[in-house]
């Protein structure tokens, strides 16, 4: 970028040009008498250039003025900006089972009684992070690059035990073929039975003014020998760790 201004700006240097030296045609000595058509040529000769100095330095300030322009306009420029969050903790189990726990903590989990929790058989395929399913967003320009970025990490629950989660990002209900999933494989050892892995997946994608969606979805591998924990969990005044961050650019014309 910076070497693409100091080019524009050459050129606009180069087409402004620099002030014009001024030469006065005819030197007086005190005492001598002037000739008026002398000086004359002075004066006419310190009109000219000051004449053409102030045209160019007319054509240096359109020549700024239009970089100024051009540099506005080179880069995209962001026009939305919005910030997700997950609800719940949530188990992968490793026989395949999607698991939303009640906590027990008021205000920790939008599950509010035993009764509520959640236990399905998902037979290790995706599931939606709670808060994080089919979440809607506003896209204000046609054509408009749209970068999700979304994080949160994944821990296993026993000692000496090998787990793996998929994340993938959902929009419009699908799942991009490249860039918008990641696998963690965690190792728990003797000492540490949480031990967990973080996942950062980046995405970038052109989408049309409107409304769209997008989902966080994780699965476990049925070869996994603990369960797989994900502590979305967000309250009050708490933002929690399991997020996705939605930023819209404005490409230019």
């Amino acid at each position: 970028m910076p070497i693409r201004i100091l080019v524009l700006f050459s050129a606009f240097l180069t087409t402004a040009s620099f002030a014009t030296d001024l030469t006065i045609p005819h030197e007086f000595v005190s005492g001598e008498s002037a000739l008026a058509s002398e000086v004359n040529e002075n004066f006419s000769a310190t009109a000219s250039a000051v004449s053409d100095n102030d045209a160019r330095l007319d054509s240096l300030e359109a020549a700024v003025t239009a970089l100024t322009t051009r540099v506005d306009n080179i880069g995209p420029s962001v026009v939305g900006y919005s910030k997700h969050f997950a609800t719940d903790l949530i188990f992968l189990r490793d026989d395949g089972v999607f698991v939303i726990p009640y906590t027990g903590e008021p205000g920790q989990q939008s599950v509010p009684t035993p009764g509520d929790a959640v236990v399905q058989d998902v037979n290790y395929e995706f599931a939606a992070i709670p808060g994080l399913d089919t979440v809607s967003f506003e896209v204000s320009n046609d054509n408009s690059l749209i970068i999700f970025q979304a994080n949160g990490r994944a821990y296993n629950s026993q000692f000496s035990a090998r787990t793996s989660v998929e994340v993938a990002l959902y929009i419009n209900g699908l799942k991009p073929e490249t860039g918008a999933s990641q696998r963690l494989s965690i190792i728990g050892d003797d000492t540490l039975s949480g031990d967990g892995h973080d996942w950062n997946i980046f995405y970038t994608t052109e989408l049309d003014a409107g409304t769209h969606n997008f989902s966080v979805m994780v699965k476990a591998f049925n070869q996994n020998e603990a369960d797989v924990g994900i502590d979305g969990r967000s309250t009050e005044g708490f933002e929690g760790r399991v997020k996705v961050d939605i930023i819209e650019l404005k490409l230019p014309d």
